[in-house]
This record gives C-alpha cells, structure tokens and sequence, in this order.
C-alpha cells in the first residue's frame, strides 16, 4: 500500500489491532503503528520547510498515530501500569514512569533520545512529542504509591480536609499529589514553629499539632 493516504490507513486498520485481548498482539501492533508514523516522518522535511499539504499529511498521521496509542491505553492501561511498577509493588515518579513505558512499550511514548532532539529544536520544528507523553499519563489509573499518602479532598466549612488513602479513587491528580507529598530519602518530618502568616482576611492558617507523617498539616482558620 502506498500513496500520501496509504500510513493513514494501516493507522486506522490499527485501531482495531491495539484493542485485542491478547497483550502481546497488542503490543506488536502498536510498535508497527509507531514504525509507519516514524517513516512517513523522516520522509517529509522538517516542520518548518513543509508545504501546506505535507503539513496537513503530518498532522493527520500524527493523529492517527495518538488514537492508535489511546486506545491501546483504553483497554490495557492498567497492565501497562502492573509492568512498570512490578505489579504496583514501586513507586515510580512520572520522568521515570515514561521513561519505563518508552523501554517496555516501543511506540508507546517517545524515547529519551528523541525528547532530548525535540527539546532541542526551535518551536517551529517540533512534532508535539510532549502529546504522546500526556496520552500516557492522562490513561493510567493511579494508585497512591505509598502507605497513608493524604490528600487534600477539598475545603469544607474553611477547613481543608486532609484523608487517607482508603477514601480515594485513584486518579491522575493522584499521582501529582503523591509526587508532591511523598517523602525523599533526605526529607525529614517537620513540625511548624507557629501560624503560617496570612496575607488576607479570612484566610487558612496551618496551626501545628501532632504530625503522623510527613507531608501531614492540620488547616484551620485563624479562630477556630
């Protein structure tokens, strides 16, 4: 199959490979998706000194090219997650989270030799790689990757909240959090001095109190 719609089409032939129940099969579509996009790519200039129509051919393989890994990610999200983190027994921060993915999963998600190349072109001539990183990140269904991780859940009656790990769904602002809060190896629980000073009326103070692990605030407001 050849021709400027030809990669368009084994791309949409794809979509139904991707969504096999057998893993392997899945897989094996997936990096011969990401192979086309990468041919037909090379073939074309960069991004800048493409016409109007090599602009729009790029664009709808590279469309094409995303819907193929969202819907793998659609179906086998949650053992693409299993596999990087050994069956959820480590955590894994998200630089190292797609990095894993780009080694296990070939055309998944970009590599780290192609996003230090795209890093490195001026904005006219990058291929959005960033987008593929984000299909990714925006399909797993993250656990809370430590014992006791709080959250902030939201503010009731000027408190904010703050609960354990058994009253969440996990979720992508899961994961952001849990980087947040998760203690490094140099970290050590704090306990604050006084009040957090406040800027304006009616604001939230953090008061201290007994902290049973770090990343852990007790917020009150100034005349509770």
């Amino acid at each position: 199959m050849s021709g400027p719609g030809a990669a368009e089409a084994v791309l949409r032939e794809a979509l139904t490979g991707v969504r096999a129940d057998d893993p392997e099969r899945a897989r094996a579509v997936l990096e011969a998706a990401a192979r086309r996009t990468d041919e037909v790519l090379a073939a074309l200039p960069r991004p800048r000194e493409r016409s109007t129509g090599e602009r729009e051919h790029a664009a709808r393989v590279l469309d094409a090219a995303r819907a193929v890994r969202a819907a793998f990610l659609d179906v086998h999200a949650d053992a693409v997650y299993d596999e990087l983190t050994d069956a959820r027994t480590r955590h894994l921060g998200l630089d190292q989270l797609v990095e894993a993915a780009a080694k296990a999963f070939p055309g998944l998600v970009p590599d780290a030799a192609r996003m230090a190349d795209e890093r490195a072109r001026a904005q006219a001539d990058k291929e959005g790689h960033e987008i593929d990183q984000g299909i990714l990140l925006s399909r797993v269904r993250w656990p809370w990757a430590w014992e006791g991780a709080p959250a902030v859940r939201g503010v009731e009656r000027g408190r904010v909240r703050l609960v354990r790990e058994s009253e969440l769904v996990p979720s992508w602002a899961g994961a952001c959090a849990s980087a947040v809060v998760r203690p490094t190896p140099t970290s050590r629980p704090r306990r604050a001095a006084g009040p957090v000073p406040v800027h304006r009326r009616g604001a939230p103070a953090v008061r201290p109190g007994p902290a049973p692990g770090p990343g852990r605030a007790r917020c009150v407001r100034p005349r509770c």
